[in-house]
């Protein structure tokens, strides 16, 4: 599925797994996506999930100064998504990579001019979400039971000549039957906002790759 957002030179497309996505309520999706590498690190983080959202974006700059700016990202000014972390409770300055860090995100890994990988575990349907502090050593063992199991990337994939596709998507698995209906409540009603928030990435990084200056 992909839904159209922007003129055709801004273009930002969403995609999931609708319909097969609730058919599939217990069982875990497996990623079988050839239309990109499939080297992709986030399969190796989480290649089964039930839920999966995609967004991605044309950007009219090179993959070098693209992976720059997403690797240096910062958000704070932009009033959407501060005003959806201030909603949900939490901080600021989950506007930048080292904010999401200091949160509890694991950097999993980064592939350079690819991709930026990175994950968090916890109860997210809970106030405080019970994040748990993990490395990328043994974010892959945690399995325990009653938790979730969210990992996200940006990745880039050269089109032409200063033409990228820049891509984020989250994947998130859950353990246990509960915490599987828990969380299935939970994004039922923040899968909208954090859409909204995923979106505003793409498009700062957008807007400063096209007017970065070497």
């Amino acid at each position: 599925m992909c839904q159209r957002y922007c003129a055709p030179s801004q273009r930002l497309y969403d995609k999931d797994l609708g319909l097969g996505l609730f058919l599939s309520y217990w069982r875990p999706i497996t990623s079988n996506d050839t239309s990109f590498k499939k080297t992709m690190i986030i399969d190796q983080y989480c290649a089964e999930y039930i839920v999966q959202k995609k967004y991605e974006i044309d950007v009219f700059a090179n993959t070098e100064k693209i992976f720059k700016i997403a690797r240096s990202f910062n958000m704070s000014n932009t009033s959407i998504s501060k005003l959806l972390f201030k909603l949900r409770g939490l901080p600021e300055n989950l506007t930048s990579l080292d904010g999401l860090k200091s949160f509890g995100f694991v950097m999993l890994g980064e592939k350079k001019e690819k991709e930026i990988v990175f994950g968090l575990v916890g109860e997210f349907w809970t106030f405080t979400a019970g994040v748990q502090y993990l490395t990328p050593q043994n974010f892959n063992d945690f399995k325990k039971n009653g938790f979730a199991k969210a990992v996200a990337n940006i990745a880039l994939e050269p089109i032409k000549e200063n033409h990228t596709k820049v891509i984020t998507e989250t994947r998130v698995q859950c353990y246990g039957k509960l915490s599987t209906i828990l969380f299935r409540t939970y994004w039922t009603l923040i899968a909208p906002f954090s859409g909204l928030i995923r979106k505003e990435w793409l498009k700062t990084i957008k807007a400063n790759s096209e007017s970065f200056k070497d």
